[in-house]
């Protein structure tokens, strides 16, 4: 609904630049009515000229002699060659074209006047578009445009069949009836029946004059030369068909059917096609032979010109035949060809869809989540649906297995830790609460160093392998069982807020000006030379 708001809206833009229009006309033709309104104002002599020749009837029976489709339709040659036409002013002489800015061919339905390609040539030929065709902007004279529905006439007229741009099928496409239905010039007026009528008064033949002959003294023979001039003045037109030489004995120019004159002319006839058709085979016989000495040159056929060509003739289809075998098997051989390269495609991608599915389930296996398949008896009885359904609950099964397997790994895990706790690391226990110093002196005396260890006192780093503490003794020879048993122990803070910033003396860097500008006791040394 949005579309169609923004298509609409974007048409009516197109019409709202259009100036109003000022008459209207109507065509009537073998494809419906197509009703045109005029730019009478804006393209008056253009208008004018429309009108008068659809006033006077000129446009009735033309053609449309040129027809292009989804782009114009074109008539108004009274000759139907697309050649003709005149305008309805002053012996037809040219009009000069009216191009104005808010008319362009920006939608279909523009009805033009046609040209000779140069400006200033119009007559009486116009077109109508049918699409948009900016192309052909302020070359033609755009005086009216097709309203309403009676477009789609038009664009049925432009269906036809064509041959180039001509019309093929008849009966042809033309304008039965022009009416104006508003005429916006009230000084143009139909003219043709007016000349019509003045042209039958003066073509009336006038009433023959009766000769009063008994007034004059001669009467007699002004009446026997009358009589003789109309028996002998006017000859008789005859036709080429009727026989004059029954009645004046003249020259005939037709033959008398059965006269010994038509047998004469219809054997002479048959005799020259005999003669053209000896000449004829005389001339087929001669290239026979020459071909046939050609051939016995060579020494592949005999003397016999019959036989000559018929060897040719068995020579030219055994070259055919095995033509047509060296390509039969060429085509053969690159459908094999083809084929095999199609089955080496397929071989490859089984291959690799087979080594992903291997991957996959090798994958999945190191996962402990391996696909558990539905047997085949099992699968028979069930659609594709339920047997996806029944591998998705044994797959949850399995990871519900192996997460119980896990947690039952930690659960071990865990009690062999706090069972190597409650057996050795009492000490780290209570050595935990009580001082440093006090913890190290007696372990020093007592000489027992394997129970526990002091953890390195130090700052905390993070490297790729983990958390470490520095410490400057290595105890790279421990047991690796004995990490169980460690403790770590560090030296009692004595600040009241021990989460507060510890500061130290190197974290700050001291910037003496004095001593900058060498007049400091350490510029001798040259301490600003090594900052």
């Amino acid at each position: 609904r949005a579309a169609c708001a923004r298509l609409l809206l974007a048409m009516s833009g197109v019409y709202q630049l259009e100036p109003p229009t000022d008459g209207k006309v109507l065509l009537t033709t073998t494809h419906g009515e197509i009703e045109i309104e005029l730019w009478s104002k804006e393209c008056p002599k253009a208008c004018r000229n429309f009108v008068q020749l659809c006033l006077d009837g000129y446009y009735d029976g033309c053609v449309w002699h040129r027809v292009i489709k989804d782009f114009m339709i074109q008539t108004g040659d009274p000759t139907g060659t697309g050649k003709g036409g005149e305008s309805s002013f002053d012996d037809g002489v040219p009009f000069k074209d009216e191009l104005h800015s808010r008319i362009k061919f920006n939608h279909r339905g523009q009805v033009a006047m046609a040209n000779t390609g140069t400006r200033d040539t119009n007559g009486s030929q116009f077109f109508v578009t049918l699409e948009r065709c900016d192309w052909i902007d302020r070359k033609h004279t755009i005086f009216g445009k097709v309203s309403g529905h009676t477009i789609y006439n038009a664009i049925q007229i432009g269906e036809i069949e064509v041959d180039g741009d001509r019309p093929v099928d008849e009966p042809f496409p033309k304008i039965l009836q022009t009416e104006v239905l508003w005429n916006p010039f009230d000084d143009v007026a139909a003219r043709v029946k007016t000349e019509k009528k003045e042209e039958t008064l003066s073509l009336k033949k006038k009433p023959k004059e009766t000769k009063k002959l008994n007034l004059l003294s001669f009467g007699d023979e002004a009446e026997e030369e009358d009589t003789t001039v109309t028996t002998f003045g006017k000859a008789k037109v005859r036709s080429v068909f009727e026989d004059t030489n029954s009645e004046k004995g003249g020259n005939s120019r037709m033959v008398t059917p059965g006269s010994a004159e038509e047998i004469e002319l219809l054997k002479k006839d048959e005799e020259d096609r005999l003669r053209l058709r000896r000449e004829r085979m005389e001339k087929q016989k001669e290239e026979l032979a020459k071909d046939a000495a050609k051939a016995s040159a060579v020494g592949t056929v005999d003397d016999d010109p019959v036989g000559g060509f018929d060897t040719k003739m068995r020579t030219d289809v055994n070259h055919e035949r095995a033509k047509a075998a060296t390509e039969l098997a060429a085509i053969e051989a690159k459908d094999e060809a083809k084929r095999l390269r199609k089955d080496a495609k397929a071989e490859k991608t089984l291959k690799k869809a087979t080594e992903k599915n291997a991957k996959e389930t090798q994958k999945l296996k190191k996962l402990g989540i391996g696909k558990v398949m539905v047997g085949r008896n099992e699968a028979e009885l069930m659609t594709g649906k339920e047997r996806a359904r029944v591998e998705t609950k044994r797959k949850r099964a399995n990871v519900a297995h192996r997460e119980a397997g896990l947690l039952a790994k930690l659960a071990k895990f865990q009690s062999k830790v706090v069972g190597s706790l409650k057996h050795g690391g009492g000490n780290a226990q209570t050595g935990a609460h009580t001082d440093d110093a006090e913890k190290r002196t007696s372990d020093g005396a007592n000489g027992d160093t394997t129970k526990t260890r002091d953890g390195a006192t130090g700052v905390a780093r993070f490297v790729p392998q983990g958390l470490y503490y520095a410490e400057d003794s290595e105890d790279d020879d421990d047991d690796a069982e004995d990490w169980k048993s460690h403790a770590l122990t560090f030296s009692d803070d004595k600040r009241k807020d021990p989460a507060a910033h510890h500061a130290s003396v190197d974290d700050y860097e001291v910037h003496d000006p004095l001593l900058e500008k060498g007049k400091g006791k350490f510029a001798k040394r040259g301490w600003g030379e090594k900052r």
